[in-house]
């Protein structure tokens, strides 16, 4: 993004749509911002099935329990993500985030380029599909 011309319209739509086609956090499980279910139990875990079980049924099913088990930020600890600032802990990754119903491309109060996807679920990190689902 260094080298985007944030004064050239048709520049940023590029650049927008390329974020929007491989960058999300947008949970096709939540699209009515509903509470979302997650594996309880290890029989349930996603990332225990046979490789060849994966994605060979239902790959969006399959896409669907993967991102909720293992891309949703949902427990702060201090052996992952929490650190001082000051007297408080704070999470380093600032979860949850902020819903937001269109992806914004944007330069920041400290001068940095950013990106923030749609959000319709405050715990989902930023991911690829197509990575997630290799």
């Amino acid at each position: 993004m260094e080298r985007l011309y944030w004064s050239n319209g048709s520049d940023v739509k590029l650049v927008k749509r390329f974020f929007y086609k491989y960058v999300t956090a947008w949970n096709p499980r939540d699209i009515h911002r509903h509470n979302i279910m997650v594996p309880q139990s290890l029989n349930d875990d996603p990332c225990l099935l046979n490789i060849g079980q994966i994605f060979s049924y239902n790959p969006h099913n399959d896409y669907e329990e993967l991102l909720n088990h293992v891309q949703r930020h949902t427990k702060c600890n201090v052996d992952s993500c929490l650190c001082k600032n000051d007297t408080i802990l704070i999470c380093q990754y600032n979860a949850p985030w902020d819903l937001c119903d269109e992806l914004r491309l944007f330069i920041d109060d400290e001068g940095r380029k950013k990106y923030e996807p749609k959000r319709n679920d405050d715990k989902l990190n930023v991911h690829n599909i197509d990575l997630l689902t290799m």
